[in-house]
């Protein structure tokens, strides 16, 4: 016995969507295309500050967040803080800016170079990696500081021994008396860690900035930044923000501030060794 088939119905083709209605939709920002960028809601604005750098600001739709975590994946002093100076100095006004586990010795007068009051500077330093996290949550939530920057590569575990308190003396074969081994080991934010701050940066309306090696895990955080060197400034990759597609290549030309930090740009009449050869070299061919 044969089983009946059923053919399915054909189902009608969907009909493609009004012009003017798609246009309405699009004004009211009730429907927003991929290809396109995000539109900007009512206050959004307010919540960010302006770097004071137009190709930056333009990127970002205005500026750099007011609150949150911000992360800054960089070598050490590829001009991080340069980048920064504008958007500190506004954000500073009669509040703190704590610096934590930084990489050397603050210079007060690069500081005051920058516009950055140093009655305003709050130094935190020499503190193993719970108490420096300790420290940072705790400036955060206090609302006292409108800034807090922190250095995650310095972020020890552990202590040596002369820290820990044990009178333990080694010597080598010649008699000489070696220093306490120093048994603290680097450990990165994870992301429990990084929530916390995030969530403390929030309730005090104040800004985490955490600078990182290149490369460095990745974390829930409002804005991702990757800093490359150039010759008049910097490149820079952000492969996470809020309300907004992942950029790449927004160079930022430090010349206009500090001409004599970046490479001088070479006259358009000298030509290099090397391009001479080459050039000798296909006209003999």
């Amino acid at each position: 016995m044969n089983k009946s088939t059923t053919t399915p119905k054909a189902r009608p083709a969907d009909k493609p969507l009004n012009a003017a209605l798609l246009q309405e939709l699009q004004q009211r920002q009730q429907i927003w295309r991929a290809s396109e960028p995000l539109p900007i809601a009512k206050g959004i604005t307010a919540e960010l500050e302006p770097s004071r750098y137009p190709e930056l600001d333009n990127a970002l739709n205005g500026g750099l967040p007011k609150q949150g975590l911000m992360l800054i994946n960089s070598l050490f002093a590829l001009g991080e803080i340069r980048l920064l100076q504008h958007y500190l100095r506004q954000r500073l006004q009669d509040r703190l800016l704590a610096i934590i586990a930084p990489p050397q010795q603050l210079s007060s007068d690069a500081w005051a170079a920058m516009g950055i009051n140093i009655d305003q500077l709050l130094l935190i330093s020499d503190t193993q990696r719970d108490e420096s996290l300790w420290s940072a949550e705790q400036c955060l939530q206090s609302g006292r500081c409108a800034v807090v920057l922190l250095w995650e590569e310095l972020l020890q575990e552990g202590k040596s021994l002369e820290r820990q308190g044990k009178k333990r003396v080694v010597t080598n074969r010649q008699g000489q008396i070696n220093r306490p081994a120093n048994r603290s080991i680097n450990k990165p934010i994870n992301m429990a860690e990084a929530k916390r701050l995030k969530l403390a940066a929030e309730a005090g309306s104040s800004t985490m900035i955490v600078f990182r090696k290149p490369h460095s895990a990745k974390l829930a955080a409002d804005l991702h930044i990757e800093l490359e060197a150039k010759p008049r400034g910097l490149c820079l990759h952000i492969p996470k923000r809020q309300r907004g597609w992942p950029l790449r290549n927004i160079h930022i030309d430090f010349s206009r501030d500090w001409p004599e930090l970046c490479v001088p740009k070479r006259p358009q009449n000298v030509i290099s060794l090397a391009g001479k050869r080459q050039t000798g070299k296909q006209q003999a061919h």
